[in-house]
């Protein structure tokens, strides 16, 4: 849907960017949106503090730790499975158990720091990277929802009557939607 066009009757008009099918890497390349037999992309009016449109994943729960997203984000990280750690000590076990999935682990003062093996745990896969590097090869990584912001602070639809077409990259028409009238 990359190049396609949302326009309204007043002459509004906005062409769906590039995104990031693996977000968060600067080094990864920006993507054109393709959707696949039932998957979606959300397009929202408004601004998105890190200015990233990309396809969730089983990690991007993480991102909203440090900014805001409206629509949320899906939470679907992994909880991590302690009971193949048996190096680490019984208090970073604890500690492991406490946390939720996509949630940075405690501070590294916060965990005990005669355990370096425990520190270096959460630092390597209680985040967002980690995350992403322990389940990228999972067949379900991938969610079936593209996110892409608008990057608006002005109205782009009317609230109250409206018709928004949908084209093509060619400008054929896709879809006319109507409301209010």
């Amino acid at each position: 849907i990359t190049g396609f066009s949302i326009t309204t009757e007043h002459g509004q008009n906005y062409v769906v960017p590039l995104g990031f099918a693996l977000p968060g890497f600067s080094a990864t390349p920006l993507d054109p949106i393709i959707l696949r037999p039932h998957d979606h992309a959300f397009i929202s009016v408004g601004k998105q503090d890190s200015h990233m449109n990309f396809r969730e994943n089983t990690c991007t729960g993480y991102f909203d730790e440090n900014a805001r997203f409206s629509p949320g984000l899906s939470h679907r990280c992994p909880v991590q499975d302690t009971r193949t750690l048996h190096y680490l000590s019984d208090q970073c076990i604890q500690v492991l158990n406490g946390i939720g999935g996509c949630r940075t682990g405690p501070l590294p003062q916060f965990v005990d720091p005669t355990n370096p093996e425990c520190v270096y745990y959460i630092a390597q896969n209680l985040n967002y990277a980690g995350c992403v590097a322990n389940y990228k090869s999972r067949p379900d990584f991938y969610n079936d929802q593209w996110l892409v912001w608008m990057q608006r602070t002005a109205p782009f639809f009317n609230t109250r009557f409206e018709t928004v077409t949908l084209k093509d990259q060619s400008g054929k028409t896709v879809d006319t939607y109507q409301y209010g009238y």
